[in-house]
């Protein structure tokens, strides 16, 4: 009997680890499509998303945006109105800490041409709110703490860097670290996009 139970356990058990793969996989299979569409120039609508911010500032966000900030809830509704630049990071990432400084500077200088966002991926709100602390973040970021958001995006690390124009469609990708050269055509697609 006991040995019977132990089976019907195992068996349970292998059942649901390839539930649990193939979900991972048709869901990661959505955010790679996704990037794929982007590289092709396609111009997909960003994924929904609603999120909680863990920091408020909005310097050169759209009121709607700086409104949905306020009321503790953004969604990718909030983004439209203006080219957006949405980094995602984490605080025990390594590149995030060198790209966080030209963000932040890119921030403040097209303030109100461009808004910025960051998705805090996989990271504790706490440990997220310090790396912006340090790295002077002068825009909102919004905590996806289990990454669900940040994966249908096609996120597969970070960082990961997109540039989404004024009606909410994505129309650049960075995968990896942005640095300065890497920033500037970023840019000038959300100013063209505007």
């Amino acid at each position: 009997m006991i040995l019977r139970v132990a089976q019907v356990a195992a068996v349970g058990l292998v059942v649901a680890l390839l539930g649990l793969l193939t979900w991972r996989v048709v869901r990661h299979d959505s955010g790679a499509a996704l990037a794929d569409d982007i590289a092709a120039g396609k111009r997909p609508a960003a994924p929904e998303f609603r999120l909680r911010p863990i920091w408020s500032s909005t310097l050169g966000a759209s009121s709607q945006l700086g409104a949905a900030v306020a009321h503790g809830e953004v969604t990718v509704a909030d983004l439209a109105g203006r080219p957006t630049v949405v980094n995602v990071f984490a605080s025990w990432c390594g590149p995030c800490k060198d790209e966080a400084p030209l963000f932040s500077a890119a921030a403040r200088k097209y303030a109100g041409r461009i808004q910025f966002v960051s998705l805090d991926y996989q990271d504790f709100d706490a440990d997220g709110r310090a790396f912006l602390r340090r790295y002077g973040a002068t825009f909102a970021a919004l905590h996806d703490g289990n990454g669900h958001a940040s994966h249908r995006w096609g996120v597969t690390g970070v960082p990961e860097t997109y540039v989404l124009d004024p009606t909410g469609h994505i129309i650049r990708h960075a995968p990896g670290a942005v640095g300065k050269h890497e920033l500037q055509p970023l840019l000038a697609a959300a100013l063209a996009s505007g």
